[in-house]
């Protein structure tokens, strides 16, 4: 039937304590599940409903695995599965609030459409035969007698369950999933997080007070562009807020982001909208003891109650007036919690209310021509924030840590977003450079500029190269993983030696900490962490022989030239460890401009776009 209707009892020791209805409709796309009408018995509350086994594999279908989006992905082998049953539920706090199933020949996959919600797979036996099912958990939020245990009522949870069959004679794998979750994103990354380099920069509060700190800022951010031939720069500025509240504090930044700008980078802030000094009973967010939420010395803010208010408005308005937001903003927090709930007595708030009341700031930041960047990446914000800083695909630690690690969460957003994480010390720029993490570190004028070139030419200039392009296919050989993105553009890397390359039209961009990347028709940047002796296959566009120019740069602006011999399409070049060359052909005797201050950002998306 195209919709169908089941009413059910619990019971407990023989008395009926709820009764509630599943409600399953059959859409375009799959086969919708919502919980009905619910009933509770005096005393009684019911928390959750699982409903199990809208679709299942057995054990003895060859192949046969879960896909588990947590932590970047898990496969987990039902037949070879260690455990009589397994339970893995997934929240909103994931990257991904979904789940699949796989076989040889069908994949069914289950999408949470309900933040509250959760989806549950499970791996089960039963008559000496092992299977995996997919359930929704709907969670159910009740008013309790006593006012502190209060919660928001909640809206009835909905899940999409597609199950694909496969052409005959083939066989799926968990890419298929991707391709299948990837649907729910519509979304394009933001052009100006691709093409810059992308940081955070926290302010000192040395003894010369804001002058000193925003003159050691500017410092830095002009070595920055020296070191990356002035490659345009994304800072957020984090530990800025003391300093508009007077005029000097005021100048100085004004006079950093001039400074910035000459420089070839864009300075904006990390913001908090959800936070306010002063106690607003109105706005304030309120915990289930009655108690206002708060952070440090900021009290936390209803996302509902602004929307609700009409203080939203006001308060993005006032946000962009006193920082002078023009082109991207960093929000903090806002993404992290996905499903907060706002206990308030008189209007409580839950978490889709608070949810569809962010969608709602987001979209007057956007209005008000700005990029928006979050903190944290989860799912319900993945595709209405366009970067993210903070995304945590570990390798190890969790409850599914045993299993085989995918790339599968990077497989569905890659393309329509992009996200960045710190470098997992384990396993180098491999990492990174396998999921394609671009850096987001915070910095500050201390940090060694040796630490911020490293991540620039080995993660931020290779990246950048297939940040906007969907990922295609994958392959496994021993421990060697390769993506995908095109004929002659694909990613390989073995985790367990750290070693790693990265090829752009055919022609290698980075490999094993060396980068020799393409900078348009005729430029090309390189550097070697640990110094090598190069002897480099030049790009299509250049001349098979003839003179180059080298520019050694260095951090103080003075940088070295020299000329160099292109002899049969190679150039041989020895690279000092951590010191970036940028080699231009000069070609018949064109004079090479190389991009300096306020064109050097222009410059470098014609060549990006050209090349």
């Amino acid at each position: 039937a195209d919709a169908a209707v089941y009413r059910c009892r619990l019971r407990f020791r023989q008395r009926e304590v709820a009764r509630f209805e599943l409600r399953f409709k059959a859409t375009r796309t799959g086969l919708e599940a919502r919980l009905g009408q619910v009933r509770e018995a005096e005393g009684f509350h019911l928390l959750s409903v699982t409903v199990p086994a809208l679709a299942g594999v057995a054990e003895k279908e060859p192949g046969s695995a879960l896909v588990i989006p947590t932590m970047g992905g898990r496969l987990v082998d039902i037949a070879k599965s260690g455990r009589h049953r397994e339970v893995h539920r997934l929240s909103s706090a994931d990257p991904l609030p979904c789940a699949a199933v796989l076989c040889d020949r069908a994949l069914a996959g289950i999408w949470a459409g309900s933040l509250e919600d959760q989806v549950v797979t499970e791996t089960l036996e039963a008559g000496g035969a092992r299977y995996a099912t997919l359930g929704i958990r709907f969670r159910h939020r009740h008013r309790a007698d006593r006012p502190e245990l209060q919660f928001a009522p909640g809206t009835s949870g909905a899940a999409e369950v597609t199950v694909t069959p496969s052409a005959p004679g083939a066989r799926l794998d968990w890419t298929d999933a991707a391709r299948l979750f990837s649907r729910n994103f519509r979304s394009r990354p933001g052009a100006l997080h691709v093409n810059s380099f992308c940081y955070r920069l926290r302010l000192n509060g040395g003894d010369g007070g804001p002058a000193a700190a925003c003159e050691e800022a500017a410092g830095m951010i002009q070595q920055v562009a020296d070191v990356t031939g002035g490659h345009p720069q994304m800072v957020y500025l984090a530990g800025w807020e003391d300093l508009l509240g007077n005029s000097e504090g005021r100048a100085c930044l004004e006079a950093l982001r001039q400074k910035a700008a000459g420089a070839g980078a864009v300075v904006s802030f990390q913001v908090d909208l959800e936070g306010s000094s002063a106690l607003e009973p109105g706005l304030t967010a309120v915990d289930e003891h009655g108690v206002p939420a708060s952070g440090g010395e900021r009290y936390r803010l209803s996302p509902a109650a602004l929307v609700r208010t009409g203080r939203a408005a006001k308060l993005v308005d006032e946000v962009i007036r006193r920082t002078g937001l023009e082109k991207a903003v960093m929000l903090t927090r806002m993404t992290g919690e996905v499903c907060r709930v706002d206990h308030s007595p008189e209007r409580p708030s839950g978490a889709a209310e608070n949810h569809d009341a962010r969608r709602e700031v987001l979209s007057l930041l956007r209005r008000a021509g700005l990029e928006v960047s979050g903190d944290f990446l989860t799912g319900p914000f993945a595709g209405l924030v366009s970067h993210f800083h903070s995304a945590d695909f570990r390798q190890e630690g969790g409850p599914y840590s045993a299993y085989t690690p995918i790339p599968l969460v990077p497989f569905v957003l890659h393309g329509r977003v992009t996200y960045a994480s710190t470098v997992d010390r384990r396993y180098g720029e491999c990492l990174s450079i396998l999921y394609g993490f671009t850096c987001s570190e915070e910095w500050t004028a201390a940090t060694p500029l040796r630490h911020i070139t490293d991540r620039f030419y080995l993660i931020s200039l290779p990246w950048s190269r297939l940040a906007a392009r969907p990922m295609l296919a994958w392959r496994r050989s021993d421990t060697t993983q390769t993506i995908i993105f095109g004929e002659a553009d694909y990613i390989q890397a073995d985790l367990e030696r750290e070693s790693y390359r990265v090829v752009v039209g055919g022609y290698t961009i980075a490999r094993d900490c060396v980068t020799t990347c393409p900078l348009g028709r005729r430029r090309m940047a390189v550097y070697s962490k640990y110094g090598a002796s190069l002897r480099l296959k030049l790009p299509a566009g250049w001349p098979d022989s003839g003179e180059a120019r080298a520019l050694l740069l260095r951090e103080d602006g003075q940088h070295r030239e020299q000329n160099l011999r292109i002899r049969d399409g190679h150039l041989e070049i020895e690279a000092p460890e951590g010191r970036p060359i940028i080699l231009a052909a000069r070609g018949s005797g064109a004079r090479v401009n190389w991009p300096q201050g306020v064109a050097a950002e222009e410059q470098w998306r014609k060549e990006s776009a050209s090349s």
